[in-house]
């Protein structure tokens, strides 16, 4: 008996400690929410940057057209928002979207944006649109702090927006651009 009420205690506790912490019952970010995050780290941008400078690539190695790589730069990059806001929806909550949002839209956030882009160009032997961000002590200590929160962790160590549920839409929508695209010749 004695075992059994105790296990229906530690079971109330459990409970208690997940609804103190915010983990059982998260409430939703809106689409709204998930978009505003999803434009704060310039995700669509960034997608369209990484597919340009991979199709130019793809061209001086030999491996692609020029005319259809020409044709599938031209994607919007708002075409890509509703893959990563809806991704920003399954994966984070509301007070998850609230702090990345909170973060990304100040200095340091946007600097941490600007230095992914840059960087990306940098690796990919490319000139990049924006130079590359000055990053003070104090920007430092923001992004290592924003570094260190759960948040952070599932969009950058889980990666959020690189994993399957964005992978597999894109992967589609780039198909389906490039048949559009074939269809122009």
């Amino acid at each position: 008996m004695r075992k059994i009420a105790g296990l229906g205690i530690a079971k109330i506790l459990f409970a208690l400690a997940l609804l103190c912490s915010g983990q059982a019952h998260a409430e939703p970010a809106t689409i709204e929410q998930a978009r505003a995050l999803v434009e704060a780290m310039k995700l669509s941008h960034v997608a369209i940057i990484g597919m340009q400078l991979s199709s130019r690539q793809a061209v001086n190695k030999g491996f692609a057209n020029k005319e259809e790589t020409d044709c599938l730069v031209q994607l919007p990059a708002s075409d890509l928002t509703e893959i990563f806001t809806a991704a920003a929806l399954k994966g984070l909550d509301k007070e998850e979207t609230r702090v990345a949002t909170e973060f990304y839209q100040t200095d340091a956030g946007r600097k941490s944006v600007d230095l992914a882009i840059h960087l990306m160009h940098a690796q990919l032997g490319a000139i990049s649109p924006v130079t590359e961000p000055k990053i003070s002590a104090e920007d430092m200590k923001a992004m290592t702090a924003f570094s260190n929160t759960p948040v952070s962790n599932k969009i950058n160590t889980k990666q959020l927006f690189n994993g399957p549920d964005v992978a597999e839409p894109l992967r589609a929508r780039l198909v389906t651009l490039m048949e559009t695209c074939r269809g122009k010749k």
